[in-house]
């Protein structure tokens, strides 16, 4: 009698997620943005217009902000592990009039070549999905499919608050490929692609707990969120945020 071999970390990942966006609605309206309202000026300095852009979106999920992204007028390529998660990205595109600028694949974000063209997009994008990635493989997937000249914001979370990776400790609800980001994989991302930088819009720690505790409290989300803007008017507290910003930068000539 054969055994069968234990899954990968990459197969368990899979399986997550596809359980994760069984239940998506891909009718459900848009939202406003695709990040918090204190941060869409930050947005609009280093994203800036969408209009007839080529748009990656890496790890995209459930195609929510993909969508979002075309109706913004980019023409947007997902790449996504998870099938289910590129159905539902599929069946989003379509309900909101958004099919003919949404592309979406089941791939491996450490071979964006397998399905983007290279040098083919002036900007890519990614919510909390850096972590996921092997830094090195997935620098150097994303230099190759990037512009010459061509930039990529991701917004993560970071390791540099002792408090949060101790309380990502004892509660962590992502997949088992799941970690915050740190500061070496933020620096050899930036020497695969070519240049970059990680920028750190706030400071955010405590509103995190909103995921876990209290969840449908209006008050405990109003305490957590004005301890963090305390936090932020301190000076030099941003850099021990929860939540940073990664820029990307491909060269515009080669080395």
């Amino acid at each position: 009698m054969s055994i069968a071999p234990e899954p990968t970390e990459l197969e368990l990942e899979q399986a997550h997620y596809d359980a994760l966006y069984a239940d998506t609605d891909a009718r459900k309206p848009l939202p406003a943005h695709v990040v918090a309202p204190q941060e869409i000026e930050m947005w609009n300095e280093h994203v800036g217009s969408l209009k007839d852009k080529q748009v990656l979106e890496c790890g995209s999920g459930d195609g929510e902000k993909a969508v979002w992204l075309a109706s913004r007028g980019a023409f947007v390529q997902a790449v996504e592990l998870s099938p289910v998660g590129v159905e539902r990205t599929l069946e989003r595109a379509r309900a909101h009039g958004m099919a003919d600028r949404v592309k979406a694949y089941v791939g491996d974000c450490t071979r964006l070549q397998d399905h983007v063209l290279p040098n083919s997009i002036d900007l890519a994008l990614g919510f909390s999905v850096l972590h996921h990635f092997p830094a090195r493989e997935f620098g150097c997937s994303l230099r190759a499919v990037l512009r010459p000249g061509g930039r990529a914001v991701f917004f993560e979370n970071s390791n540099a608050n002792p408090l949060y990776r101790w309380l990502r400790g004892i509660r962590n609800n992502e997949s088992v490929c799941g970690s915050p980001l740190t500061q070496v994989q933020v620096r050899e991302l930036v020497a695969q692609v070519g240049g970059g930088y990680p920028f750190y819009p706030r400071f955010g720690l405590f509103g995190h707990a909103k995921k876990y505790v209290w969840r449908e409290s209006a008050l405990f989300a109003g305490a957590v969120d004005g301890i963090d803007r305390m936090v932020d008017a301190i000076p030099g507290t941003r850099r021990w945020s929860s939540h940073m910003w990664v820029i990307l930068c491909k060269p515009v000539v080669a080395e």
